[in-house]
């Protein structure tokens, strides 16, 4: 199995950090949330890891790991992660791989259960009363995903989606048809997301809930105050 992170982008709500460096090259506990995420996938008997970088790509690709794999999205200031994605396509399609966003730290309990769960189109998912305006959030009937969008749902208790996602070589088969499909009709616009909510009806995808485990998605300053609050002291 492989790994793609997607760390092209500019981490806007950052720029006091990220007009220096990458959002991914921010510190917790000593290390970079990237290198955090290389860690856990290592960990898991994951080494071959494909990063987009797009944004301060350079910062990004001083990092000096085995079998990390740098493709740029040179357009990264006018697409949205859909298009990272596609543009690693040669890497991944057909192959069963663990997909990841590069401003999510999390426990490392939160991948083993991932990858050890039965399905093998899966993503981490969390009941919650109080979603973030601006997740995603899962339409889930028993525990297959129907739907994703960042919307509310219109139930009572939310079930927001953090990732990080599993697709077997089939059901990457099938995203990046989807994937194919879109940049053929210029839409390079889409959220990764969004595309795996369109697929829904075409593969088994399973939530995998992890009420138990910590994770940050991290894009303001009070993200990562919290995050460093959460995860300090954690092993490095």
């Amino acid at each position: 199995m492989k790994a793609i992170i997607l760390n092209a982008g500019l981490g806007s709500r950052l720029h006091t950090i990220t007009k220096e460096i990458p959002k991914c090259m921010i510190r917790i506990n000593g290390k970079t949330i990237l290198e955090h995420q290389v860690d856990r996938l290592r960990e898991n008997g994951i080494e071959t890891i494909i990063i987009v970088v797009g944004y301060l790509k350079e910062k990004i690709m001083e990092l000096r790991r085995d079998n990390l794999i740098f493709v740029e999205n040179p357009i990264y200031d006018k697409t949205n992660s859909s298009y990272s994605l596609w543009l690693a396509r040669e890497y991944i399609r057909d192959n069963a791989f663990v997909y990841l966003n590069g401003d999510l730290l999390f426990h490392e309990g939160i991948l083993k259960r991932l990858l050890s769960a039965n399905s093998s189109n899966a993503i981490i998912v969390q009941r919650t009363r109080n979603g973030r305006r601006d997740s995603f959030k899962a339409v889930i009937r028993g525990n297959r995903i129907i739907n994703m969008k960042k919307k509310e749902t219109g139930f009572k208790v939310c079930i927001e989606v953090p990732g990080p996602v599993k697709l077997s070589g089939e059901g990457s088969d099938i995203l990046f048809k989807a994937l194919d499909a879109n940049m053929k009709a210029g839409n390079q616009n889409e959220w990764v997301y969004t595309m795996l909510s369109q697929i829904a009806t075409d593969i088994r995808l399973e939530g995998v809930f992890v009420k138990d485990l910590p994770w940050v998605e991290i894009d303001d300053l009070e993200d990562l105050r919290h995050a460093s609050i959460l995860f300090e002291g954690r092993p490095n």
